[in-house]
């Protein structure tokens, strides 16, 4: 009995040949199992992390241009909240959720862009949501951590395969480390 039907010597001779024969008549008298997953993950891994990316890139743009579009009471808002220079602080923050956004949709110049969105997000937790606990729906800081979070990801693991930044240097970087380095000379200690 396999999958919850009866084979006959013939039925069970035919599936044995599919699955000795390379193709489409093999994969499918395989079962699904963890091999097809894996192959699965890694074909749609690249596709998962640029939707992440720009998903992410997309939220801080809009806020950024919210921000933008009324300047003046985004630098009042700073200015209330205690933040020292906030007219400086608030173009830092403007530039770290517009200009850090775009950037993240695009997948270029990805940690510096990250690191705007990181620290623009350490600010947003600890001066406005702290206090306010975790959960969004108090006021918390669920959200900010949770594109923090997303930023520190792409800091660490770069913008991935879809991205200007895989355009511009990933070949450079592919190349570094399939080419074969000499291997360094051993020193020998001097006779005593």
């Amino acid at each position: 009995m396999r999958g919850g039907f009866v084979l006959d010597e013939a039925g069970r001779r035919s599936a044995e040949r599919r699955r000795d024969q390379p193709g489409l008549g093999a994969s499918l008298a395989r079962p699904f199992g963890m091999e097809t997953l894996r192959k699965t993950s890694h074909v749609l891994a690249p596709i998962a992390l640029t939707a992440l990316r720009i998903g992410t890139g997309a939220i801080m743009a809009v806020h950024g241009w919210l921000k933008l579009t009324d300047y003046s009471s985004w630098v009042g808002m700073v200015q209330q909240l205690g933040i020292p220079a906030p007219e400086l602080m608030a173009a830092l923050g403007l530039a770290a959720e517009l200009g850090g956004g775009i950037a993240l949709i695009l997948g270029f110049l990805t940690p510096i862009a990250s690191a705007m969105i990181l620290v623009n997000m350490l600010v947003a937790i600890f001066v406005v949501h702290w206090e306010s606990g975790l959960l969004t729906e108090s006021g918390g800081f669920e959200f900010p951590l949770t594109l923090g979070l997303v930023a520190l990801y792409f800091l660490v693991r770069g913008a991935g395969p879809i991205s200007v930044d895989h355009a511009l240097f990933g070949i450079k970087r592919r190349r570094r480390i399939e080419e074969p380095r000499e291997p360094a000379p051993t020193r020998r200690p001097a006779p005593a």
